[in-house]
């Protein structure tokens, strides 16, 4: 019985990061497939300026509240989740406005696509903390339900911009953005809790002995991604950040699955933690196993792509984005390797 319930659990996990996922996919393909590859890489630079801020958010704010508060009480969660979901926000109002002055600032393509972030950012930050506050509370169907409308409003509103012709990375950006700010608004009423900004700088404060460590690890782990990005640009120049980005959308599959297991693997480490402790280890090292080789199975796939294939899919994008698939593969079987350990110690 508690075999079916993790699977039931991983099931809607793997589901979950699977449209959000697409979202992503998808408007990188159609990116890829429209714009030049100047404004393909610009889109590389703008997209990797909001990882960074989204971890940021989830270091302070989701990561400490699945930690701590998995399996509380309701009153204490709906409390813990107000404040948590609102710091959310707050980052995305602050991280938002500097983003804006910096478009205006760098100027087009990069300029007007920072700008476009900027705008949806509260609403980006605020969908994907539902998807933690969902998964946390064993509530993954609603997660799944709440990334379902992300996708049903973003693939209409695109297919009327292209057929409006007015394909460019601030729209693109402006359109995937709004409609995940949609179903972020969404998410308050499936929860029927209202995020309280007021209550940051308590949240934060309480939980300053976690947060600062999660955003360390990030920053050396996940940060140092998005930083190659924008050194990749600043060096090659914008199509080889694309080629770069191009890779990185190959891979996405394999992030369906490393999302989707990240999403309930902490809360269950923690229930696995106080009911059986001696099942820690094993169930880490398994998490472990089980994403290194879909990591490496991922990678080989995408290799073993024909050019024709790759080509429909990404454009002019494809050949540099073939080249760095290798050894963005090595790096995500590493990050595999981990993963139970990272679980397992939060």
């Amino acid at each position: 019985m508690k075999i079916m319930k993790v699977a039931r659990r991983a099931g809607w996990g793997v589901a979950d990061s699977g449209f959000s996922s697409l979202t992503n996919f998808a408007l990188g393909v159609l990116v890829a497939r429209t714009v030049s590859a100047r404004e393909f890489g610009a889109f590389g630079l703008v997209f990797a300026a909001y990882l960074f801020v989204l971890g940021f958010s989830r270091s302070l704010n989701t990561g400490p509240l699945v930690v701590r508060f998995s399996g509380s009480p309701v009153e204490q969660w709906a409390a813990a989740t107000r404040a948590a979901v609102g710091a959310a926000v707050t980052v995305g109002l602050v991280a938002g406005a500097g983003l804006v002055i910096t478009g205006t600032v760098v100027g087009d393509p990069m300029g007007l696509g920072l700008i476009a972030l900027g705008i949806t950012l509260p609403g980006l930050l605020l969908q994907d903390s539902w998807r933690h506050v969902f998964f946390a509370s064993d509530r993954g169907n609603q997660a799944f339900l709440n990334d379902f409308i992300w996708a049903l409003v973003l693939f209409p509103v695109v297919g009327v911009m292209l057929a409006l012709d007015e394909a460019s990375v601030f729209a693109f950006m402006l359109a995937w953005g709004a409609s995940a700010t949609v179903a972020g608004l969404t998410g308050i009423a499936q929860s029927g809790i209202v995020p309280r900004i007021r209550h940051t700088r308590q949240w934060w404060s309480r939980h300053r002995d976690l947060g600062p460590r999660y955003l360390g690890e990030f920053i050396a782990v996940s940060g140092s991604n998005q930083l190659i990005m924008y050194g990749t640009g600043a060096v090659a120049g914008l199509g080889a950040a694309g080629g770069l980005r191009a890779g990185q959308i190959l891979l996405g599959p394999f992030n369906i699955v490393f999302e989707g297991i990240w999403l309930f693997s902490v809360p269950m480490q923690v229930k696995v933690l106080k009911q059986r402790p001696d099942r820690m280890v094993p169930v880490s090292i398994l998490l472990s196993g089980v994403l290194a080789v879909a990591a490496l199975l991922c990678g080989t796939v995408i290799m073993l792509l024909p050019d024709a294939v790759g080509r429909e899919l990404l454009g002019a994008s494809w050949t540099i984005g073939r080249e760095v698939v290798p050894p963005l593969t090595v790096g995500l079987v590493g990050l595999g390797l981990i993963m139970g350990a990272t679980s397992g110690l939060r």
